[in-house]
């Protein structure tokens, strides 16, 4: 971790003699020392210098000397620290410098279970110079290493201060987990402490709900291969998207009546009472689409164009979309970026929205709007081979699905705005597209994809803490409703919940027709 050098021992211990003692970074490739006053031509080097100390014997009784200290990582700008010694007028016997301390020991560290799986780890304040290092280590399944600091941590606070809470999400349950914190001092001397925690089996198997048969036409969808997205914000009220993909230097495909990949259809459905597609006009052409509301009557519609991002949005204020045909949607707004796949948007609370997709290096590219601005993109290291999927459970919670390079199953998940993120998680799986996540509830998380090799639609379902193995969505039903067939899962496969339990998922099944199922 690059910084300065931190200077713990600075003192005369005798009339020419300075000490000097600090702690250097670790991945640090070098280190000089400078005084003001020069010491005299060739007097430098009269006492001795290692990584971490110096014993300056050129100096002069009552003077006032100033050091720096830096440290250097493969370039000529080093990161530095000063100290200021005042020699003593007359001369004194030497005497060496107090040995460490031993590192101050974590206090009262507790572990707390957040249901399901999240442990919540605190401890009191370490403010401690002697200590320099600490570490936190899990015991127990998948045991490892959570945490590597040394002062001052990254974590809000105090510049001086360690940091005082980790959270540690388990994967196992029915399961017992033991916590050691361990603290080292400047001489490689530690002191640990540890706290345990029982983490409860789940519940059995609950039922698990399904999609109700048969499926439903939107009447006047007629679609080519589309991108399609839905968002609701009133109970059984769903806004669906979509647009046709054009092939490059190709005329448009479809024949419905959105051949153009310069605009978006939109289709209001209220209690299953669809009312005619109407069009936004674009001023480019839209290859993918995405969609969230962040309160009542609020629309807003993201879609990526060559590989910049785009936004429109229909206020609250201009009534409904469906009663003025389009004609009411705010000018494109460019955002940029660098996306190499659609977009995934969701608005967990008023006036926030949040945008992923897969930049070109293949990592998580992130845009989001808040504070009444859209912020810059942000590169979340995960690797991604597709389009990812959104979900969020509470106010501050962001869960991003998405399908690897080795076409497994995982995501990335937020407790706090996206401003941190826990370690990946890899639920595995063979999938041939992209997942579709479907939050039923604030407990219940499902996630869609088709499978390599597959014939019907495949769902992962998280609910009552802990994640259900791979089953055929077809399994409770008369008839199977989804193929594997790219027309289905590359082409346009959309869910979206209207209220707890009750939901919508869309998908072109025979072109040029776009289907639809209710969740029971």
């Amino acid at each position: 971790m690059a910084g300065p050098p931190l200077i713990y021992t600075a003192f005369a211990a005798a009339p020419r003699w300075v000490i000097l003692e600090w702690v250097l970074p670790d991945d640090a490739t070098g280190v000089a020392v400078f005084r003001d006053p020069p010491p005299p031509a060739g007097a430098w080097m009269t006492g001795w210098i290692s990584r971490n100390s110096l014993t300056d014997q050129s100096c002069e009784p009552d003077t006032t000397y100033t050091y720096t200290v830096c440290a250097y990582y493969g370039s000529p700008d080093g990161e530095c620290s000063t100290k200021r010694v005042t020699t003593p007028r007359t001369p004194v016997t030497p005497t060496p410098p107090p040995p460490p301390a031993t590192a101050a020991a974590v206090i009262n560290p507790q572990a707390t279970l957040v249901p399901p799986n999240l442990v919540r780890l605190s401890w009191g304040t370490i403010n401690d110079p002697n200590t320099v290092k600490l570490k936190i280590y899990r015991e127990g399944p998948d045991g490892r290493l959570l945490r590597y600091t040394y002062p001052p941590d990254p974590q809000p606070g105090p510049p001086e201060h360690f940091a005082t809470m980790y959270w540690d999400l388990v994967q196992q349950l029915a399961a017992d987990y033991r916590y050691t914190f361990t603290t080292f001092n400047r001489n490689g001397d530690s002191t640990s402490v540890s706290t345990s925690i029982r983490v409860p089996a789940p519940p059995p198997i609950p039922h698990l709900p399904g999609w109700v048969e048969p499926s439903s036409n939107i009447p006047h969808a007629a679609i080519g291969f589309p991108s399609v997205t839905a968002v609701s914000w009133a109970p059984d009220r769903v806004d669906v998207f979509w647009v046709n993909r054009r092939a490059p230097g190709a005329a448009a495909i479809g024949s419905g009546p959105n051949p153009d990949p310069a605009q978006i259809t939109h289709a209001v459905g209220v209690s299953e009472h669809w009312r005619a597609p109407m069009t936004i006009r674009l001023p480019n052409a839209a290859l993918d689409v995405a969609a969230s509301s962040d309160r009542a009557g609020s629309l807003d519609v993201c879609y990526r164009s060559g590989d910049e991002l785009w936004h429109t949005r229909w206020a609250p204020e201009l009534g409904l979309p469906e009663d003025a045909n389009g004609t009411g949607w705010a000018p494109p707004q460019r955002l940029g970026g660098t996306m190499a796949s659609g977009p995934a948007a969701i608005s967990v609370r008023g006036g926030r929205t949040d945008v992923f997709y897969r930049t070109p290096d293949g990592m998580l590219g992130r845009r989001w709007f808040a504070d009444g601005q859209w912020h810059d993109e942000q590169k979340i290291a995960a690797s991604i081979a597709g389009k990812p999927s959104v979900v969020s459970l509470n106010p501050a919670h962001l869960e991003v699905y998405y399908r690897t390079p080795a076409k497994r199953l995982a995501y990335l998940t937020s407790l706090d705005d996206g401003r941190t993120w826990l370690p990946e998680q890899d639920l595995g799986g063979n999938l041939a597209t992209d997942p579709i996540a479907l939050a039923l509830d604030a407990k219940v998380v499902n996630v869609y994809y088709t499978p390599a090799g597959g014939v019907y639609l495949k769902v992962r379902a998280w609910t009552d803490g802990r994640w259900y193995d791979e089953i055929d969505e077809s399994a409770t039903m008369s008839a199977p409703p989804f193929t594997s067939t790219p027309l289905l899962a590359d082409f346009g496969l959309a869910a979206v919940r209207t209220q707890p339990f009750r939901a919508f998922m869309f998908y072109a099944h025979v072109l040029p027709t776009l289907l639809y199922r209710r969740y029971r």
